[in-house]
């Protein structure tokens, strides 16, 4: 006997919830008698331990062999699998399937706003003369007041003493194209992200400045063996920068958002029977979800500059963690092979080092200046804990657990963008960004803003 079918993938919140397991462990209900049962491989994908389950009429679902088959299996894995001709011998088999590990540009963007509203900040407070001189060796982009600049960019002679405005306002829309290689223990997906931060602050002196940021994204993603999913964040941070001196910040992050999940999984199911007068079962639709997950936040970073005529440059360095509260969750369809998947903590913690470099130049109609970044990413929590299922229909659960895929343990990536310093206190900007070295993920994202002191 021959079978062939596709168990197709979900998306369960930020870390991928179906395919690929690995020491997948079945718990019986109630004790069993005669020889040991069969135990699934010892590494497995999600698809192979579903096989492994129904197998035989689902022999390795029944927890007392005693008891009628309808007391233990309900629904339509027991009308369209369960009770019907005999499979033989031979397993059938499963192909595809995975979850989504949404990954948010999120993050990155929040963190871009607050680098450059922290930088420009570290300008304020000087006399003009001071100024003129940090411009013409520095990123303008963190240069005190876009009026005055385009002041002293049309002439060197030296100004009264300026104080920066001490309340400012910013705001960035982002793009991120976001798609995770296929894989043996999950599906791949190709999925887009929109991003819309917002945020405010105030600066209590020339070393300290405090503010909000909240960022909205919706990410929406197509598996590569059909279905697709949805998924919508708000997250509000705090962020608090010290300023030790011109040439260097220290920054603090801290926040704490919630996501909301909608998954549609294509299943399409097909099993050959020994007696060729059985024919053949084809079972095919959508098994749906819903859940949500909380997450938490943080990241310190710090950062030294140089300056070299026109140009500025300098390294820096971060640390940040997350950490993801997924809700357990059921699917619907009727398909027989929906599944309730428990709760799920997922941690991430990161250390970042990298490098960033700028050149001003001025005109009569403001100061622009390019920018540089690279930096290489280590993630520290490169292992991924089991998920723990059940079928939906199995009335007697039989849990098993799986691993998903663990994140890359290092990757780059590389950033070059543009920003402007206008009149009126005015500053738009954008960068383009690529990670670059992940195995599982391939990135490009923009980020358009602009900051207004008030």
């Amino acid at each position: 006997m021959s079978s062939s079918s596709s168990f197709l993938k979900s998306s369960f919140a930020v870390v991928a919830i179906a395919a690929a397991l690995a020491l997948v462990s079945i718990q019986p209900a109630s004790a069993q008698t005669g020889p040991p049962p069969p135990q699934p491989p010892p590494v497995a994908s999600a698809d192979q331990i579903i096989v492994f389950l129904l197998d035989n009429n689902c022999a390795n679902l029944v927890n007392d062999p005693l008891a009628p088959l309808d007391q233990e299996i309900g629904g339509a894995l027991f009308d369209n699998v369960c009770s019907l001709p005999p499979f033989g011998a031979n397993t059938p088999s499963f192909s595809g399937g995975g979850s989504a590990a949404v990954q948010s540009s999120a993050a990155s963007a929040r963190n871009d706003v607050i680098r450059r509203r922290t930088a420009r900040a570290r300008r304020a407070g000087t006399t003009t003369a001071s100024i003129l001189d940090e411009y013409r060796y520095s990123s303008p982009d963190i240069a005190a007041n876009g009026r005055h600049l385009l002041a002293l960019a049309a002439s060197d002679t030296a100004e009264p003493d300026f104080r920066a405005k001490r309340f400012d306002l910013f705001a960035s829309l982002g793009y991120e194209s976001l798609d995770r290689e296929t894989t043996s223990l999950e599906d791949g997906y190709d999925s887009s992200i929109g991003n819309l931060t917002v945020g405010a602050d105030y600066r209590f002196n020339d070393k300290v400045l405090a503010g909000l940021v909240v960022s909205v994204t919706k990410q929406d993603g197509d598996f590569n063996t059909g279905g697709e999913y949805e998924m919508d964040s708000l997250e509000p941070s705090l962020f608090v920068s010290i300023l030790p001196s011109p040439r260097t910040y220290v920054q603090v992050v801290a926040g704490q958002g919630s996501q909301d999940f909608d998954t549609d999984r294509f299943v399409d199911f097909n099993v050959d029977f020994d007696n060729p007068m059985d024919g053949t079962l084809t079972l095919s639709g959508l098994a749906t979800s819903m859940t949500d997950s909380d997450v938490l936040h943080g990241s310190v970073a710090f950062g030294y500059d140089r300056s070299a005529g026109k140009f500025t440059f300098g390294p820096r360095v971060a640390a940040s963690y997350s950490r993801t509260d997924v809700d357990a969750f059921s699917e619907n369809g009727g398909t027989g092979l929906d599944l309730n998947i428990e709760k799920q903590d997922v941690n991430s913690l990161q250390a970042v080092a990298g490098f960033f470099g700028s050149a001003a130049f001025s005109t009569g109609s403001g100061v622009f200046l390019p920018q540089f970044g690279v930096e290489y990413v280590h993630e520290f929590e490169d292992t991924r804990d089991p998920v723990t299922a059940t079928l939906v229909d199995d009335l007697v659960p039989t849990p098993f657990s799986y691993l998903v895929n663990a994140p890359d343990s290092g990757f780059f990536n590389i950033e070059a963008g543009f920003s402007a310093v206008l009149p009126r206190g005015i500053q738009p900007y954008m960068s383009l960004r690529a990670m670059v070295g992940n195995d599982l993920f391939d990135s490009v994202s923009a980020v358009f803003g602009v900051r207004f002191e008030l």
